[in-house]
């Protein structure tokens, strides 16, 4: 799972990259001279304060589920290209499985250790 992760992870700085190219791309231009909206003073320190936090972590969960799905998204939006891609992810997946994965112990036995008690 965390190279999983980690491979989304990578992927995440060039979606940034592309997200800002995109926006300097539609923006509008600043020269209309509107003034900057207002915010309306309807709420208390406190209830501002608990959507913050509320906002933060919906935007963390959202951040994390995105970085997941990133992979699956990068192949997907540029087949038949990103079938290499595919394949070099699954390589990795497979070779963190198995460098990871669980050595199998076989035990054989009981066996007796030290010399048998003497006749009596």
């Amino acid at each position: 799972m965390l190279t999983y992760w980690a491979v989304g992870l990578a992927y995440t700085p060039m979606l940034f990259k592309a997200m800002a190219e995109q926006a300097a791309a539609v923006a509008p231009s600043s020269e209309g001279g509107s003034a900057a909206p207002q915010a309306p003073d309807t709420g208390t320190r406190a209830v501002e304060a608990d959507a913050v936090a509320g906002g933060l972590a919906g935007a963390l969960a959202a951040l994390t589920a995105l970085t997941f799905a990133l992979p699956v998204l990068t192949v997907a939006s540029s087949l038949p290209g990103g079938l290499i891609s595919a394949a070099i992810i699954g390589f990795g997946m497979h070779q963190a499985w198995r460098m990871t994965g669980v050595n199998r112990i076989e035990i054989s036995g009981p066996y007796r250790i030290g010399a048998p008690p003497a006749p009596a």
